[in-house]
């Protein structure tokens, strides 16, 4: 049986790797028989015992793959909650852990340090240093937002409203073009640049981190398309990919 568990931002994150992992393994279920088990939490603040959520993929008798997904209601928080995480038993039976954040507010530049200090921990003043994360352990960084990889995803638009077309979307006076621009060079937070997106619908759409907003997007997303293509404009969203593929071998 193979384990992994992965330690997210936040709310968004969770929600979209739950998705995520469902629609790679209905791509591959001719090539195999993936039986998942997943478990969600969130945790609710220091000392206290992580909520249980529902899990949207339904759970099969006799798994042969379990997914844990834990969400740290912060970006700080996920690197804190993985070293807690390995004084736990649950710990030793897992194969990959995997942590997912954010960049943003931190410019681009930072994020080779920001990676390196995650993964190998960071000197304090004094000259004590913070503990490294352990090799079965790797860190994924969405430059922004995971919102970016949703804006890039050009084909749900239209399952958000009928009138986001490209053609709306392509002559609108937004500044960018989130089909065809490098949405890392942004300074500014993806999560609004997708909600303005959502405002040239007629009438107006909006977006925000609330549950049933982020699900409706989630859920519009065409995962094909992220795989084939989406994928190859971020590094990190490939690099997940390329996780949860090899996971669900």
């Amino acid at each position: 049986m193979k384990k992994i568990a992965f330690f997210v931002e936040g709310q968004t994150e969770q929600i979209f790797i739950e998705k995520l992992v469902s629609e790679i393994v209905k791509e591959q279920s001719s090539k195999g028989n993936v039986k998942l088990h997943v478990i969600l939490e969130k945790f609710l603040g220091k000392g206290k015992s992580p909520k249980n959520i529902s899990p949207k993929i339904p759970n099969t008798p006799d798994p042969t793959h379990h997914l844990y997904i834990l969400d740290c209601s912060n970006d700080d928080g996920v690197r804190n909650r993985i070293l807690e995480f390995y004084n736990s038993p649950t710990s030793t039976k897992v194969n990959e852990i995997i942590g997912l954040r954010d960049l943003y507010p931190k410019p681009l530049s930072k994020l080779v340090d920001l990676k390196d200090e995650i993964l190998n921990g960071k000197t304090l003043k004094g000259g004590k240093k913070t503990p490294s994360l352990r090799p079965n352990t790797k860190f994924v960084i969405a430059v922004r937002e995971i919102e970016d990889w949703f804006l890039a995803e050009c084909n749900h638009y239209t399952c958000i409203d009928p009138s986001l077309t490209l053609d709306a979307i392509q002559v609108a006076s937004l500044g960018f073009n989130p089909c065809t621009d490098d949405l890392t060079t942004r300074t500014n937070e993806a999560s609004k640049d997708l909600h303005d997106v959502y405002q040239l619908a007629t009438p107006k759409k909006g977006y925000n981190k609330n549950k049933d907003r982020v699900e409706k997007t989630v859920d519009c997303l065409d995962y094909t398309h992220i795989r084939t293509g989406v994928r190859s404009k971020f590094p990190a969203l490939n690099e997940l990919i390329e996780v949860i593929e090899a996971f669900l071998i």
